[in-house]
């Protein structure tokens, strides 16, 4: 596979009851290694025999919420439903609302991971609609608010509440990601703007009013903006000019 395809990343699994003599994985992740080298950048799993996990690797390998990281890059693996394949028992409640999905992937990018989500087509080849359905709900909200996520970096306090906070690779914005719409003003008490700032809110130019005191630091979210978005979550960019 690896003299054939020549892939970029290799995704060792199966090491929680095989020792590391028996699956070889030091040798294969060497000769991945050195096939690679000045040519290109590749990455290796943590997952090389029994007792690896969370020890070796390019990146950690969580499955269900098992490790994190915010120094090491680590990346969760789960189904979207309770199944690593088709499941023709899945159905809207099983599966929960798209929401769900969208918020679980908020939080772990702001906790230094990605997501690895896992969503198995029928026997036909075909995915559910209600898989489909809820990939594409995550698909319209990160064209929305995706630059909070793609090539951002954690920012400490990492959460508050409903609110997972990240920053840009470059440190010029923060990010404040608030899972559900606050109403008409979000106060956030975990972190301050300089006086200097300039908030807004990712797909909107105009910037918004704000404020701050012993309480925090409020933004007032304007009356034109509630109708069309009471649905919707909230991503706020803070610009240090």
């Amino acid at each position: 596979m690896i003299d054939r395809f020549d892939p970029d990343g290799l995704w060792q699994d199966g090491e929680w009851a095989t020792p590391v003599e028996s699956l070889h994985s030091r040798e294969l992740a060497a000769y991945f290694y050195n096939k690679a080298e000045g040519r290109k950048e590749v990455a290796v799993n943590d997952r090389y025999a029994q007792g690896t996990r969370d020890h070796h690797g390019d990146y950690f390998c969580s499955e269900y919420n098992s490790t994190q990281s915010y120094t090491h890059p680590w990346e969760e693996n789960q189904s979207i439903s309770k199944s690593f394949a088709y499941n023709y028992e899945d159905n809207d409640e099983s599966l929960g609302p798209p929401s769900t999905l969208i918020h679980k992937f908020i939080t772990i990018v702001s906790k230094n991971g990605n997501l690895v989500i896992i969503g198995g087509p029928d026997a036909s080849g075909v995915y559910p609609e209600n898989l489909v359905r809820r990939f594409k709900a995550l698909g319209a909200w990160l064209k929305v608010n995706g630059e909070a996520i793609y090539a951002t970096r954690v920012l400490p306090p990492y959460q508050e509440g409903d609110v997972c906070y990240t920053r840009s690779k470059d440190g010029k914005f923060a990010y404040a990601i608030c899972k559900h719409w606050p109403g008409n003003s979000l106060t956030l008490k975990e972190v301050r703007a300089d006086d200097d700032s300039k908030i807004t809110m990712v797909g909107v130019a105009a910037p918004l009013a704000w404020r701050q005191n012993k309480q925090g630091l409020t933004i007032a979210i304007q009356d034109q903006l509630q109708d069309a978005l009471l649905w919707a979550s909230l991503t706020i960019r803070h610009t240090a000019e």
